[in-house]
């Protein structure tokens, strides 16, 4: 949705307080009922969790911490949390698709900061190396 003017509202609960009036545009991207929307709000909280799950690992060269479930897609509009070692075993393909669009979607938000110029150029070839055309 792209406004005709400049979208006042700039946070979360002034967009909330604004779409609540019937005729605002925004109003039909809410679920107003509330037995809907808390059953919705719960199941995001639970995705949040297993999100945010990590776990240790330890290596020779040093420990480090990881995500312990990643997301994949078992049926439509179906995911299924699995420990990062099964999904990388099972799904590696839809894994390292979802990295890589989550990769060039971060390189994308971020073009405009010429600090990370070096990174960037990494960042590129990979995206470069792993399409087989180049990125841009």
């Amino acid at each position: 949705m792209t406004p005709s003017r400049p979208f006042a509202a700039r946070t979360a609960s002034l967009v909330v307080a604004a779409a609540r009036r019937k005729g605002n545009p925004l109003n039909p991207c809410f679920t107003w009922d509330d037995a809907k929307a808390a059953d919705q709000h719960r199941l995001r909280q639970a995705r949040d969790l297993l999100r945010s799950c990590v776990i240790t690992v330890e290596t020779k060269e040093k420990d480090f911490l990881t995500r312990a479930y990643v997301a994949v897609e078992v049926g439509r509009d179906e995911r299924d949390y699995q420990p990062v070692a099964v999904a990388l075993r099972d799904h590696r393909e839809q894994v390292l698709e979802k990295a890589m669009s989550e990769l060039t979607a971060w390189r994308q938000r971020y073009a405009e900061l010429e600090d990370l110029a070096d990174l960037f150029a990494v960042v590129d070839e990979t995206i470069e190396a792993r399409a087989g055309v180049p990125a841009g």
